[in-house]
């Protein structure tokens, strides 16, 4: 609660401040950088790699994975190996249901024909690029990898080196599994290398070649793709992409690196038509799963590739003239060639709805991610898509008790199971997660909801309200607790609910986990997204629990500072197959676009708290400093298309918030801080009011410039 003062005080001097310190950075790095070989001198950027990086991994569950992609071709890289190309495709991002991906290739040395022992492998991705380098030692001899998918071109360029950092002459080597021809279906990959036999080298010398993964549908094949100018060209689209998104400025590297490292993992599994696809195991246009990158995206400040998404989607399914749950990413023809109906209402209302699914939950996500994306760009949907996104809320079908049930293809729907111990979701009851989805909404259309009120149960929401009676299960589950609040219900009993849940469900390294019915044992798999989920909940209502959230983010990433489809009792990603010829499936899949995408917005969500409504010219901004942090920015974060920068600082004193952008229309600006004391009172553009408490609120006029709120504690 803000009072007004009786009389002027003067401003604090923070320059007298004691800076905020004693901050705890995430876990280290593995592996110091890998070298930059001599042949690739001029591009040293490629020895600054990000913080998320491993090295020696034993298994799977120990790696990370890195894509290499570019709309038209992509593999990924250091999953299954630190060199290892896997779930290769190409030209374009579709598999085909016959064909699947190309088989796992990899290069290693040997000599004298016989396949060299490694002592040591890295694999790194350079700062600001979608590149992927990987190393192996053989005790003095390493061999090197620098991988890209150059723009606009159907290969993958692979720069290798050689080098001999031993006393001794080094003879007899060569490249063991450079050259290959493999199609699949209608589409063919032809890898090769310019040179396999590695001359004689001295004690410190290298020797390079190139190989080059080539991808064709007609028997044609890029040749002799250069690899500095393909590797230079990569960059600088990548280096576009990220110079139009925010760019944040933390003391712990590796928070940032997390960040960048999540938006160049949506960028290279875009493909050509503008749709973000998860392209480990599966391909494929979801309806749900563009609201992660969208989510991410939007808080990056790239609205335009969010809008392509949403676009694409409906231009595809025009095409195939259903609103299905999954859809292929291309059509026939381009997508701007794509004649929309003369009547959509008409249209829409006729086509196949969800065939193979029951007729709810994936159809309003496209709804909620255009209610996003309008708040952040101040835009509307034209009349073509509100008809695609009403009859995406309306069609969906409910139940016979006024409910709905799951739709079948729910990701937390095994992790459900095992906490029911009744069979699958769809199996027991009806599904809350639909109705809060469909009621989420339906608020954005305008149109009535259905209520969850079937599904409370002292304090909180089931999961499930069971057929037979429609009584809720026992118990909250994750996924599901922490809907309302993630789509915007801060409703005291959403508060409620969450308060409920966490006292359940949340363990002292801050995961959340459901038992397995009948014992006190921990559920075997969570999803990717409940580390997200969390952190925006207790974030977005100022729990106490923010700080233990935050932290756990860093527990569940993988390596390579991914989220994955499921998750062990350990925090690692589980992995249960994966097949190296690339028919079969990798099960659960890895390099997830939209659990990562949703666990780094809710980042973002919780360092900066922003909440826009662009066309009604309001903005509320609730940035957190995690414990110790000295200083948190961004620049370049939007609304409309206005950008600001944001300067949070730490000091044992109190908090000071600058915020800056061109003079201009006036915005109704609403600030949330939260400090590590309760606050005695704020300075605001050097005027005082007096406040209470750990967590206080102000509005401001703000018509641009520079805009100072210094908040001291109290004594």
């Amino acid at each position: 609660m803000i009072l007004a003062l009786a009389a002027c005080v003067a401003p604090p001097d923070v320059a007298t401040w004691a800076p905020a310190s004693g901050f705890t950075a995430w876990s280290a790095e593995s592996g110091d950088p890998i070298a930059v070989p001599d042949a690739l001198g001029s591009l040293d950027w490629l020895g600054e790699p990000s913080a998320w990086r491993w090295s020696n991994a034993a298994s799977r569950a120990d790696a990370g994975a890195l894509g290499v992609g570019n709309g038209i071709v992509f593999a990924l890289v250091g999953l299954d190996g630190p060199n290892t190309l896997s779930n290769a495709i190409g030209p374009g991002y579709d598999a085909d249901a016959d064909a699947g991906f190309y088989s796992d290739t990899a290069l290693a040395l040997a000599r004298d024909g016989v396949e060299l022992v490694a002592t040591d492998t890295r694999v790194q991705r350079p700062r600001g690029t979608a590149v992927a380098r990987a190393s192996i030692a053989y005790g003095d001899l390493t061999l090197g990898t620098t991988d890209v998918a150059p723009p606009g071109v159907a290969s993958i360029v692979r720069h290798v080196t050689v080098g001999n950092t031993g006393t001794a002459d080094a003879a007899g080597l060569t490249l063991v599994g450079a050259d290959s021809v493999e199609v699949r279906g209608g589409r063919t990959l032809r890898a090769s290398c310019d040179a396999r036999a590695v001359p004689a080298l001295a004690p410190g010398a290298e020797w390079s070649t190139t190989c080059r993964y080539a991808f064709s549908r007609d028997g044609s094949f890029v040749e002799d793709t250069d690899a500095v100018e393909a590797l230079a060209a990569s960059r600088d689209v990548t280096g576009a992409l990220l110079a139009r998104a925010a760019t944040l400025d933390l003391p712990d590297e590796k928070v940032a690196d997390l960040y960048e490292g999540m938006v160049i993992t949506a960028h290279v599994q875009t493909s050509a038509s503008g749709l973000v696809s998860p392209m480990n195991r599966y391909t494929r246009g979801w309806l749900r799963d563009t609201e992660g990158p969208a989510r991410l995206y939007l808080r990056a400040g790239l609205f335009e590739e969010v809008d392509a998404m949403l676009d694409g989607t409906l231009r595809v399914q025009v095409s195939e003239g259903a609103i299905s749950n999954s859809f292929p990413l291309e059509a026939d023809i381009p997508l701007d060639d794509i004649a929309l109906p003369d009547d959509p209402d008409a249209f829409w209302a006729s086509v196949p709805f969800m065939a193979g699914r029951e007729p709810v939950e994936a159809p309003s996500f496209p709804i909620l991610v255009q209610a996003q994306l309008d708040a952040f760009s101040g835009g509307a949907p034209d009349a073509q898509r509100l008809a695609w996104l009403r009859a995406c809320l309306l069609r969906q079908e409910v139940g016979e008790a006024g409910l709905f049930p799951f739709s079948g293809d729910e990701t937390f729907r095994y992790p459900l199971a095992a906490a029911l111990g009744e069979g699958l979701p769809e199996e027991v009851g009806w599904s809350a997660n639909s109705a809060f989805l469909y009621d989420a909404a339906a608020a954005r259309l305008g149109e009535p909801g259905i209520g969850a009120d079937p599904f409370w149960a002292d304090g909180y929401w089931a999961p499930v309200a069971r057929y037979a009676d429609l009584a809720p299960t026992d118990a909250p589950f994750e996924d599901v607790a922490l809907q309302p609040i993630w789509w915007g219900d801060t409703s005291a009993r959403a508060e409620e609910n969450l308060a409920t849940s966490l006292a359940v469900l949340l363990r002292e390294d801050g995961t959340l986990r459901s038992t397995l019915a009948g014992t006190a044992e921990d559920t075997p798999m969570t999803t990717g997204m409940v580390p997200g989920y969390l952190l925006q909940n207790v974030a977005r209502v100022h729990r106490d629990e923010e700080a233990l959230a935050f932290a756990a983010l860093d527990l569940g990433a993988t390596p390579s500072g991914h989220f994955e489809e499921l998750h062990g009792p350990d925090g690692r990603p589980l992995d249960v197959t994966h097949t190296t010829d690339g028919l079969g499936a990798d099960v659960p899949a890895r390099y997830r676009p939209w659990e990562g995408g949703d666990v780094v917005a809710a980042l973002l969500d919780y360092l900066y708290g922003l909440e826009p409504d662009a066309a009604g010219a309001a903005l509320t901004l609730a940035p957190h400093l995690p414990p110790g942090w000295p200083t948190s920015a961004a620049e370049g974060l939007r609304m409309g298309n206005t950008y600001f920068d944001l300067r949070l600082s730490g000091y044992a004193e109190g908090q000071v918030l600058s915020l800056a952008r061109d003079p201009g229309a006036t915005w109704r600006t609403r600030i949330v801080l939260h400090g590590d004391h309760p606050f005695a009172r704020l300075w605001i553009a050097g005027e005082p009011v007096a406040v209470s408490g750990a967590v206080v609120s102000t509005e401001v006029a703000w018509a641009g410039g520079e805009l100072v709120i210094v908040g001291e504690y109290a004594p």
